[in-house]
């Protein structure tokens, strides 16, 4: 059904246009045109358009032109757009951006990342008038809407009605990124610890609290409103905080009815009570959280990457007693099974890439909108995107005998072992900026094979890191099927929005208070009634009733 909307829509486009063509003389990629608008690279003068996002949650504030990063600059000199970057602090994410979009006060260009917004939130907000369909575009976007007909998860992103709010990133080949447990590896190994289930974590905890008594061994972090512990961990108990898809019984579910959440509230609880759990998980700050690890406070907590090689919270101090080989080592850890025996439980219930994730929506109410799809347009073409990556094409780098190769002799790869420098550390310090990390938040297309030319050749740490988080894939820590993707009606969206906030709201909140002792699990079976009460089970039937038109 999706596939046919597509195509009658860009078949649309074609007659409408006569013939979908650039600007005069243009190549692929560097302008659009049809009979009722032209929009060709660069500007006849410059605009700019606010683009609002979150800062990364480690590298903290991304690189754009203002800050000399090279790709954006040559974006700029082909566009003529400049990109106002307005940059929010992870902690501050989700609250700022409920504000917006309850004031309807939205910037040009809309990155929802970090703000935990659902596919049904986008629909929702789309539906009421807030961002673009950029299906009404569809002359505008000619290389996004080649994308969208041949990759299935673009085009599962568009609603039953035939609509697409925004631009989703199209991963050609993703490194499985995924939410993992991080733990001590080294003391682990140099204590015998055990890990196979959680009951022997916690016989493990309670070992290293005696060796270490000033410690916690488990924290985690608050991100906003959310609960870290309560997000990640609760995959892990074969659970979840919210609803979610459980692929053995291929039915929508939400997770403080099951049984096992009961468990995983009654763990936690007790590490609570042994002070084995930091007392601030439930209030701590990522930099807060960070410096526990670092000062060697706490040994296992949970992670976006499933490579310890990559793991930022304790590297961003430069500790010279940390990593590979070193004195301490923090890795991923296999999922632990519930019972002796028994299967693994899983690091995630979402997929290792979402669909909407790194999503730009586009505000009704720009002044730019045409220019926007010029610009995304143009981002939807490899080479642009990555010109945006690593700079301008043949001054830095080139496609050499069909690869993508550095032509900068100080830059050390296999092709070049006469380099003295890494590919990294020779951008920060000609530039003052990283490489490539800068910049998937604008970019159309994300292919990290193209970057494996580049960059994983010539960066051992980064090989380690793809290694490490393929294994975990493959191993069975990470599951490799996605949630279902569904459409649900105007009404449907509206009704679950309400339904979701209230019962998050009050499950997280009871969720604390069981953990931190201040309601006694004898109060579980009460506690399910009242998530019942609060629309619990109709919740689960709009899940169930959309995903199975």
């Amino acid at each position: 059904m999706t596939r046919n909307i597509v195509r009658m829509l860009a078949l649309g486009a074609l007659l409408m246009a006569g013939a979908v063509a650039w600007g005069a003389g243009q190549e692929e990629g560097t302008g659009a045109s049809s009979m009722q608008e032209q929009i060709t690279f660069p500007l006849p003068e410059t605009i700019t358009v606010d683009y609002t996002l979150a800062e990364h949650t480690t590298i903290g504030h991304y690189a754009f032109a203002d800050d000399g990063h090279p790709g954006f600059v040559w974006l700029e000199e082909q566009t003529n757009i400049n990109i106002n970057d307005i940059q929010i602090p992870p902690g501050e994410i989700e609250a700022k951006y409920q504000v917006m979009l309850a004031t309807g006060d939205l910037p040009d260009i809309f990155n929802p990342g970090g703000a935990n917004l659902t596919k049904a939130d986008l629909d929702s907000y789309g539906d009421k008038g807030f961002f673009v369909n950029i299906l009404d575009y569809a002359h505008l976007i000619p290389n996004y809407m080649k994308l969208i007909e041949e990759v299935e998860p673009l085009r599962n992103m568009i609603t039953k009605d035939g609509k697409k709010w925004g631009f989703s990133i199209y991963n050609a080949d993703p490194i499985p990124f995924s939410l993992s447990l991080a733990y001590r590896e080294d003391l682990w190994e140099g204590m015998d610890l055990p890990s196979d289930t959680w009951e022997d974590l916690y016989a493990a905890f309670k070992t290293l609290k005696a060796e270490f008594p000033d410690s916690y061994p488990v924290n985690a972090w608050q991100t906003g409103d959310r609960s870290v512990l309560l997000f990640m961990a609760s995959a892990n108990f074969d659970t979840d905080e919210s609803i979610y898809f459980n692929h053995t019984n291929r039915e929508w579910q939400y997770g403080p009815l099951d049984a096992e959440y009961e468990y995983f509230l009654e763990y936690f609880s007790r590490l609570w009570a042994e002070e084995l759990l930091h007392p601030d998980t439930f209030t701590m700050s990522y930099d807060q959280w960070s410096q526990s690890l670092a000062n060697h406070e706490s040994f296992f907590t949970w992670w976006w990457s499933a490579s310890g090689n990559w793991f930022s919270p304790v590297t961003q101090f430069n500790l010279p007693d940390y990593g590979p080989g070193k004195e301490w080592t923090f890795s991923a850890l296999r999922i632990p099974s519930l019972v002796e025996g028994g299967p693994r439980a899983r690091s995630t219930n979402r997929m290792p890439y979402g669909n909407y994730g790194y999503v730009k929506l586009i505000s009704a109410q720009s002044d730019y909108i045409p220019e926007i799809m010029a610009l995304m347009n143009f981002l939807a073409v490899e080479k642009n995107s990555y010109s945006v990556f690593f700079g301008p094409p043949g001054e830095y780098w080139d496609i050499v005998d069909g690869k993508y190769r550095w032509l900068t002799p100080e830059i050390k790869t296999p092709y070049n072992p006469e380099g003295t420098l890494s590919d990294a550390a020779w951008f920060e310090q000609k530039f003052g900026v990283r490489t490539s990390l800068a910049n998937v938040e604008i970019v159309g297309i994300d292919n990290p094979r193209m970057q494996a030319n580049m960059t994983i050749e010539s960066d051992p740490d980064y090989q380690q890191f793809e290694d490490e988080a393929r294994q975990y894939v493959a191993d069975g820590s990470t599951p490799q099927r996605p949630e279902p993707i569904f459409n649900f009606t105007a009404e449907e969206a509206d009704r679950e929005a309400q339904l979701k906030t209230a019962l998050d709201t009050y499950a997280q909140e009871q969720s604390i208070l069981f953990i931190t002792g201040q309601r006694p699990l004898s109060e579980f079976a009460a506690f399910q009634a009242e998530i019942m009460e609060l629309g619990a089970a109709e919740l689960v039937d709009l899940y169930k009733t959309a995903s199975s038109r």
